[in-house]
C-alpha cells in the first residue's frame, strides 16, 4: 500500500520541510511550437527535440546526476526528500502535459493544492 505525500505550503518565508525531486529518465519532449523550442532550448539539442520524443539519454542522465545531488544536500540540511516513482511516458501513451516533460518549472504549491501553469 503506497501513500500519497502530504504537500502545504502557507507563505514563502517558513523553512522548508520537504521537496519533491522527479527523474528526468524517460521524460518526453514537449509538444509545443518549434519557435518556443529554439527559444528555450540549447542550439545543439534543438534538432533532437521533437513532440512526444524521448530527450536523449545523456541530457537524462545529466539531469538525474543533478537531481541525485540536489537531493542529497536537502537531505543533510535535514529536509525530507520524496523522490516519485520513475514513470516511462512512452509507455503509458506519450507525453501527457508539460509536467510529463519539465515538472520542476511549471508545479507551484498553494495551501494544500498543487498548481499547473504551463508555457505562456
Amino acid at each position: 500500500m503506497s501513500t500519497m505525500a502530504s504537500v502545504s505550503a502557507d507563505n514563502e518565508w517558513s523553512p522548508l520541510k520537504s521537496a519533491i525531486v522527479v527523474w528526468a529518465a524517460r521524460s518526453n519532449s514537449p509538444n509545443e511550437p518549434r519557435r518556443m523550442i529554439e527559444n528555450v532550448m540549447p542550439e545543439e539539442y534543438i534538432g533532437l527535440i521533437r513532440p512526444d520524443n524521448p530527450f536523449p539519454n545523456i541530457i537524462c542522465q545529466r539531469a538525474d546526476a543533478e537531481s541525485d545531488q540536489l537531493s542529497s544536500i536537502l537531505e543533510r540540511e535535514g529536509i525530507k526528500v520524496y523522490r516519485p516513482k520513475n514513470v516511462d511516458w512512452q509507455q503509458i501513451g506519450g507525453y501527457t502535459g508539460v509536467t510529463g516533460s519539465m515538472p520542476q518549472d511549471v508545479l507551484i504549491t498553494v495551501g494544500n493544492r498543487i498548481i499547473e501553469s504551463p508555457f505562456a
